[in-house]
């Protein structure tokens, strides 16, 4: 049985496809594509957003790999592979790996859409 955990993880909103590439093929079966983009952050809680923020279950063997781009690459390739679908570029894994921050972040608020007053 695979243990799985909840993790939190942002990205600076450049790297946010790059994170959405990895994603797709850490989390295949749930919209993994698309993980990266709902949840907007900046410093001050305003757009533009600066980070996106995702957050979900992963299972816990790879969140070591979370911040190694070469153990990431590998680990990617091979389930891309398992999965029949195309591994990420290794630019994309090392631009996701290098710049994700793990756990709650810290200085970003999240950007909450405002109502239209009536």
């Amino acid at each position: 049985m695979t243990e799985y955990t909840i993790a939190t993880l942002t990205v600076p909103a450049e790297y946010m496809d790059a994170a959405n590439k990895c994603a797709a093929i850490f989390d295949p079966n749930t919209g993994g594509a698309e993980s990266f983009g709902a949840c907007r952050m900046s410093p001050t809680g305003d757009e533009p957003a600066t980070h996106y923020m995702a957050s979900g279950a992963i299972k816990s063997q790879y969140i070591p790999l979370l911040t190694n781009p070469e153990q990431a690459f590998a680990a990617l390739t091979q389930l891309a592979a398992a999965y029949g679908r195309t591994a990420p570029a290794e630019a994309d894994v090392q631009d996701f790996c290098n710049n994700v921050t793990i756990g709650e972040p810290e200085g970003l608020m999240r950007i909450v859409e405002q109502e239209p007053v009536a």
